[in-house]
């Protein structure tokens, strides 16, 4: 009689007998990759962990209408060509920004009517020159106003989307008299 197929011995294997990386030198290039990975995902870690270096600025007003000392009234515009230098210049957008402010009337503080960063202009570059025009009768009759009218440019690094900022760069007082 011939063997039944199903009683003969066959040679099985376990999964778990398995060779899953192959041979020898497989199981090294795997290995090698794992490290080089676990070594990369740590320096990339660690970069992201590292603190910013804070960028800072270089203002200069190259031209400015009414000229300083002018008398200025609520029909009057400030036009101004101001240059900039940013250091540590990161190109991420809405970051920069130049804003024209204006002193208050109590110790150390400014303000300007823009309803948000959307109404300033925006800087995409390390350097560069911008041309600001501001109309007195937004703020005129505004009481925080100091007058004589000081005018200063300041510009901004908007670190989150939200109003969280901070003024790493600024020229003026600008000083006017007033009506």
């Amino acid at each position: 009689m011939p063997p039944n197929p199903r009683l003969q011995r066959t040679r099985l294997r376990s999964p778990l007998s398995r060779k899953p990386l192959g041979d020898v030198k497989n199981q090294i290039s795997w290995l090698g990759r794992c490290l080089l990975a676990c070594v990369l995902g740590t320096s990339c870690a660690s970069t992201a962990n590292r603190p910013r270096v804070q960028a800072w600025a270089d203002l200069s007003v190259n031209a400015i209408a009414p000229t300083p000392g002018s008398v200025l009234g609520p029909k009057s515009e400030i036009n101004a060509t101001v240059e900039y230098t940013i250091s540590n210049f990161e190109s991420i957008p809405d970051r920069y920004y130049l804003t024209i402010q204006f002193q208050k009337n109590t110790a150390g503080g400014f303000f300007n009517h823009y309803r948000g960063f959307a109404d300033e202009p925006v800087l995409t570059a390390s350097h560069g020159s911008v041309h600001v025009r501001y109309s007195l009768s937004h703020i005129w009759d505004d009481p925080r106003l100091w007058k004589p009218v000081k005018v200063w440019f300041f510009l901004i690094e908007r670190n989150s989307p939200g109003h969280e900022s901070l003024v790493i760069g600024r020229a003026g007082p600008f000083e006017y008299g007033g009506s």
